[in-house]
């Protein structure tokens, strides 16, 4: 079977708010019948006019895919992760990651404030 599409690319800017040494969940849609990726980034310069240079940077890169009310095997697992500098010399960015209930969304819980 072919489809009409070769790529879906959707950016989304997330700002978690809340307390600097607290994870807070984010929920991301999965896609059904076929394998997706969440990509997770922080660039070490963001927000350079609010932390200084060299202020932190992250990269979280999960595959993923939708269990369609148990139609399909679902899974979410990491491809790569990485951080350091500045913001999580002592506290990481991200806390974990799983399948929500019936594996048709993923969560991942995000350090707040940054």
């Amino acid at each position: 079977m072919l489809r009409d599409e070769f790529a879906s690319i959707l950016v989304h800017e997330i700002r978690v708010e809340g307390k600097a040494d607290h994870w807070y969940p984010v929920v991301f849609d999965l896609p059904a019948r076929r394998v997706g990726d969440i990509q997770i980034a922080r660039f070490v310069h963001q927000d350079e006019d609010k932390y200084g240079r060299f202020n932190g940077h992250v990269l979280l890169h999960l595959r993923a895919m939708s269990g369609e009310w148990g139609g399909t095997p679902a899974f979410l697992y990491p491809v790569s992760y990485g951080y350091g500098q500045g913001l999580f010399d002592t506290t990481p960015p991200i806390a974990n990651f799983a399948l929500t209930a019936y594996g048709m969304k993923a969560v991942v819980w995000l350090l707040g404030k940054v």
